[in-house]
């Protein structure tokens, strides 16, 4: 796998935890007037919208970039569903919540350890009045989320 792919969502096991992400190409600020140094160091991987994710899959921390020395990466692969949950955002988006419950009935039948699809299956779902879905989707996904500021979002649907 080419981990200098852009755009790529992949996720890395290290020995400190699980990263997910989507590969970003970081580029050195231009700074007039100043000697620009050449990149020392180790190789370094930068993700977008990256989650630290434990050994029980929680979530960590969410940070809007992240770096990991690709040294410390024991192995990665593609995030396959990373499309789905960006396919089910846009029916979300696009207010299409018949089809957005199909489909995420349909993912969590083989992912049970995502807190994202569990927050965002909560928000398909609170639209159906009087679902029980829709709070039990909500807690499934707080018992997976440690950061503070994600379970904050998530709990004032409850």
């Amino acid at each position: 796998m080419d981990l200098d792919r852009e755009g790529l969502a992949i996720v890395c096991y290290t020995d400190r935890g699980i990263l997910k992400g989507k590969i970003g190409l970081w580029t050195p600020p231009e700074v007039p007037d100043a000697v620009q140094l050449e990149k020392t160091g180790p190789p370094m991987l930068y993700l977008i919208d990256a989650s630290l994710l434990d050994s029980d899959y929680r979530v960590v921390v969410r940070a809007r970039e992240m770096a990991v020395n690709k040294n410390a990466i024991l192995f990665a692969y593609e995030d396959e569903l990373a499309s789905e949950l960006a396919r089910l955002k846009g029916m979300i988006a696009t207010e299409d919540f018949d089809s957005a419950a199909s489909e995420a009935e349909r993912l969590l039948l083989t992912n049970q350890r995502d807190a994202e699809l569990f927050y965002l299956s909560g928000l398909i779902f609170e639209r159906f009045e009087g679902d029980p879905r829709a709070r039990e989707y909500f807690q499934k996904a707080l018992a997976l989320i440690l950061d503070d500021k994600f379970r904050a979002v998530v709990s004032r649907h409850l």
